[in-house]
């Protein structure tokens, strides 16, 4: 397998991603499950029009110490 990263820099890759939804699948105290959605935007020197591409993914969050830390992320 080969690393995006040269590609990426060859290319002059620019990518941003934000969250727009969250809905919460599980809750217990000490692990939660998470449904997550966002939108990436890509540029490159080659295509200097923004892309706009959506995806999802399944959060898995533990307690510890107090605060939520991811566990687990599953694309989905």
């Amino acid at each position: 397998a080969q690393s995006a990263g040269p590609l990426a820099t060859q290319k002059a890759m620019k990518a941003t991603g934000r969250v727009t939804g969250v809905a919460l699948s599980e809750l217990h105290p000490y692990w939660a499950v998470v449904l997550v959605f966002a939108d990436q935007v890509t540029t490159t020197k080659d295509s200097p029009q923004p892309s706009v591409s959506v995806s999802s993914a399944l959060v898995h969050l533990t307690r510890i110490n107090g605060s939520w830390l991811i566990t687990k992320f599953d694309p989905i």
